[in-house]
């Protein structure tokens, strides 16, 4: 889906599209909201935990899962699955595995879930959007399983990776600027929508794409031959000094803040852009109004890939909550 062109791209990005409009998150936001009490109720009396495993690795596995219409009882193993695809390299995630077996293992897992989910949907139709791509056409056709089971694959990682790795980054910043952090408590509510603009621009989740150009060209006074793969920097972007003042430091009150962690617009922007604003909104609010001084403690364990802007594991610490 991220490769297509129009028109084929068009119609089945308006169809997920449907998934993500404001009333369909509007309808779930009390699921998003329930999701980050249930985490935080989770490691509330702890006093200490990994916040990646307990905390910002949870958040999107929920309310994508809610969306997607995985059960319970797949949750966890597509969390842990969707890490492999930018993770084959990692040692600390591979555990002695083949790089390329263990993807390969990771990609047959899913797909695997998947056709599960295709299957049971035909049978019974649910509210979601696995219900959603089954029922579709395109071009008066339905989708088939494998395209399904693609569209499917794409929205674990796109859903669970970045959103994960926004909440960790973001913990971490709201750590090392305190005086930032101050500002926001200071109105919460009403700063929180310029504060996730900046943890997201902060993060940047996703660091690089490569695109394949598709004829002759010319940009920024360098040829491009059709064919050639270019690359695009987002953690580049996000830092350049001739589009932010002091990209270097994080200032929950950047007005206008013109990040691409989202993409630059156009008919690949990120979907989910508004569902991933909620959950990080959500999830702030519920950990720094009731675990008022969490914190990171040392440096994160950073991943090794060049796609993901990963958080392997960073240690937290806060009073536990009087119960």
């Amino acid at each position: 889906f991220i490769a297509m062109d129009p028109p084929r791209h068009t119609k089945i990005r308006r169809l997920m599209a449907a998934a993500f409009t404001p009333k369909q998150l509007a309808r779930i936001d009390d699921h998003i909201v329930a999701n980050a009490r249930r985490i935080v109720d989770d490691i509330a009396d702890k006093g200490e935990v990994d916040f990646v495993s307990e905390v910002a690795a949870l958040v999107p596995m929920h309310n994508i899962c809610d969306m997607v219409g995985i059960p319970e009882e797949h949750r966890r193993t597509i969390a842990y699955e969707s890490q492999f695809p930018d993770g084959w390299r990692d040692p600390r995630l591979l555990k002695g595995a083949e790089p390329l077996a263990r993807v390969a293992q990771a990609i047959m897992t899913v797909h695997t879930i998947a056709a599960e989910l295709v299957e049971a949907r035909r049978r019974k139709p649910e509210d979601d959007l696995v219900t959603a791509l089954v029922q579709a056409e395109v071009d008066g056709e339905r989708l088939t399983d494998e395209e399904i089971s693609s569209i499917f694959f794409l929205l674990i990682i796109a859903g669970n990776d970045t959103t994960r790795q926004s909440t960790s980054h973001g913990m971490k910043a709201l750590t090392d600027f305190p005086e930032q952090r101050a500002w926001l408590m200071e109105d919460l509510d009403g700063r929180m929508p310029l504060a996730v603009e900046e943890i997201v621009r902060w993060a940047t989740p996703i660091m690089t794409f490569r695109r394949t150009a598709a004829h002759d060209t010319e940009l920024g006074g360098q040829h491009i031959t059709e064919g050639d793969k270019v690359i695009m920097f987002y953690s580049s972007a996000n830092m350049d000094t001739e589009v932010f003042d002091h990209p270097e430091r994080l200032d929950l009150s950047r007005s206008p803040n013109k990040h691409v962690a989202f993409g630059g617009g156009g008919i690949h922007h990120c979907l989910g852009a508004q569902l991933a604003r909620r959950q990080l909104a959500a999830t702030f609010h519920e950990l720094l109004t009731r675990l008022p001084d969490i914190h990171t403690v040392g440096e994160p364990e950073l991943g090794n890939g060049n796609f993901f802007h990963t958080v392997m594991s960073m240690r937290a610490e806060f009073t536990p909550e009087n119960r």
